[in-house]
């Protein structure tokens, strides 16, 4: 009978799979109780693994019942008869190999950042730690190392020892292969005439560097609007991404020039139908410069007011006498030159010109009064009204030859003249002192004479009367 029950001992214990201490085997979970979680490998009888080894970092224990588990088979039986098992050195073991294939082979690992440390990250590769150099995080600078911390990340193993296994990792290899194999793919496809999405790198003086997808084009300053642009960072920012053409693309130095502006149309195109010659139209004030002021019309359409077509009557210095930047105006267009995308614009004939009616009321002949505002070495400047000047010339200041107009006049004087001359088309009105000193001596003349008359007629009167009496 006993030889019977050994006999089918043997047979039932065949029945159970061969599995040595520290070998790896698969399990299912069949229960989980006070603490512990009971495997199932196939052997006499379930195995354990403490709960905490399957928390894996998180807050909750991240297993359930019928989940298939890799373990280690620690110990067939302890002294309590309790098959002993592990995931966390059945994860290290397998981590570990992983590892040692990766590097030897040349490839990818995941990782979990657990922590910063010195010089770097600690790295969690299926249980194993492995360090991962500040240098070696990414191609380019992206400040704090913190920020990686909880992330998975994609690594290749770059130093090795087995012995005390030390691990280096590499996730900056990893984005080079992926950029040069991204670069070589946008080179094959990269053609004049492309739209193309990019990502603004950074901003320079001239234009902007736009990241393509592993290739670097210039968009320069010219080819970022239709408009005015005096700095990059009045359009664009780093970081942003936007619609490019390609304009010229030479392979075998990898340059790539693109622009932003050619996305739109080009609104000089319609420029003359839009602002028809002798139209009124308002438009911001966009510049001043010395010789007149510019003004934006639309985006990319800007015009010059030049300095003389700015007032009918002042004499103006500097445009800023006139108008500021940001102020808005009405304009007329005088002229368009599409070839060369300039606008010539009128400020001064938005309004009527004064100077028909100045005509009239300063006809030649009138004797006017006048301030001396300026003096040349040609003659003097005289304000006849508000924004009203009238030329003394240096030959009609005095009866006499005049070397110098101020021995003659001073600013600020009040004088008398007559006006010579009204040229309305050209805005000027000559005086004469000495035409008009001239009127004023021949009034004398006159009135004399006229005394002389009027005296001799009353003395006849009288002859004659006596005569009749």
């Amino acid at each position: 009978m006993v030889e019977k029950i050994e006999d089918l001992t043997k047979e039932y214990e065949k029945t159970f799979k061969s599995i040595e201490e520290g070998e790896l085997v698969t399990g299912e979970v069949v229960r989980i109780e006070r603490g512990e979680v009971l495997i199932d490998i196939g052997y006499k009888s379930e195995g354990v693994v403490h709960l905490e080894e399957f928390r894996e970092g998180a807050k909750e224990p991240q297993v359930k019942i019928g989940d298939k588990v890799d373990v280690l088979l620690v110990e067939k039986e302890n002294a309590e008869g309790i098959v002993v098992l592990s995931k966390r050195k059945a994860d290290y073991l397998q981590g570990w190999k992983k590892i040692i294939n990766a590097h030897e082979n040349n490839k990818v690992l995941e990782g979990k950042v657990i922590n910063e440390v010195r010089g770097g990250l600690k790295v969690d590769i299926g249980g194993n730690w492995g360090f991962l150099p500040a240098s070696q995080v990414s191609p380019r600078p992206m400040g704090g190392l913190r920020k990686y911390i909880g992330q998975t990340v994609k690594l290749r193993v770059v130093k090795l020892n087995k012995k005390r296994k030390n691990i280096v990792l590499s996730q900056r290899v990893v984005e080079e292969e992926k950029q040069s194999q991204a670069r070589e793919k946008i080179l094959g496809e990269l053609a004049e005439g492309q739209l193309r999405e990019g990502m603004v790198k950074n901003l320079t003086r001239f234009g902007a560097f736009i990241d393509l997808g592993g290739v670097d084009g210039l968009l320069h300053l010219n080819d970022i609007s239709w408009g005015r642009v005096n700095d990059p960072s009045e359009v664009l920012k780093v970081g942003e991404r936007v619609k490019v053409i390609v304009l010229a693309f030479n392979k075998e130095n990898e340059r790539v020039s693109l622009g932003l502006k050619q996305t739109t149309p080009n609104p000089w195109d319609s420029v003359e139908e839009k602002y028809p010659v002798d139209s009124r139209v308002k438009g911001v004030v966009t510049g001043l410069v010395p010789f007149g002021a510019f003004l934006k019309l639309e985006d990319g359409v800007e015009g010059l007011i030049h300095i003389k077509d700015m007032s009918w009557t002042r004499r103006i210095a500097h445009p800023g006498e006139v108008l500021s930047v940001g102020e808005e105006a009405e304009i007329v267009i005088l002229k368009i030159d599409r070839k060369s995308e300039k606008i010539s614009l009128g400020l001064k004939q938005a309004k009527p010109d004064p100077w028909e009616e100045i005509a009239e009321k300063y006809k030649v002949g009138t004797h006017v009064e006048g301030k001396v505002t300026k003096i040349t070495n040609f003659g003097a400047f005289v304000n006849l009204e508000e924004d009203i000047d009238a030329l003394i010339h240096i030959s009609q200041l005095a009866s006499d030859h005049v070397t110098e107009p101020g021995e003659v006049v001073s600013v600020g004087e009040e004088i008398k003249a007559k006006v010579v001359k009204v040229n309305a088309a050209e805005h000027k009105i000559n005086l004469s002192i000495k035409e008009y000193l001239e009127d004023q001596e021949k009034a004398k003349v006159d009135q004399y004479i006229e005394k002389q008359e009027k005296g001799k007629a009353k003395i006849g009167e009288a002859v004659r009367k006596d005569e009749e009496s």
